[in-house]
């Protein structure tokens, strides 16, 4: 038997400046990372997740947004 999970991915604003951004998974522990094309990655683990924006921003040439409503901000501290 085949199993399935539809992942809500987070709504995008409209005419934002192109930008990484960093958001957590709504209540999961997880985070998504999303492009201004569209493009997103599930991270397990907010270090991760800040990994690969920062990865992506030095390749695409872009800046990073991380969105705190959901996000602890010693959390942050303790991975930077």
């Amino acid at each position: 038997m085949t199993t399935a999970s539809l992942i809500p991915f987070p709504r995008r604003g409209q005419r934002k400046p192109e930008r990484i951004e960093v958001v957590r998974e709504h209540g999961t522990d997880g985070f998504f990372v999303l492009t201004p094309r569209g493009h997103s990655w599930l991270c397990g683990s907010l270090c991760e997740a800040l990994a690969a924006a920062a990865w992506l921003a030095r390749n695409l040439n872009l800046a990073i947004s991380i969105t705190l409503t959901d996000i602890d901000p010693e959390e942050i501290r303790n991975v930077v």
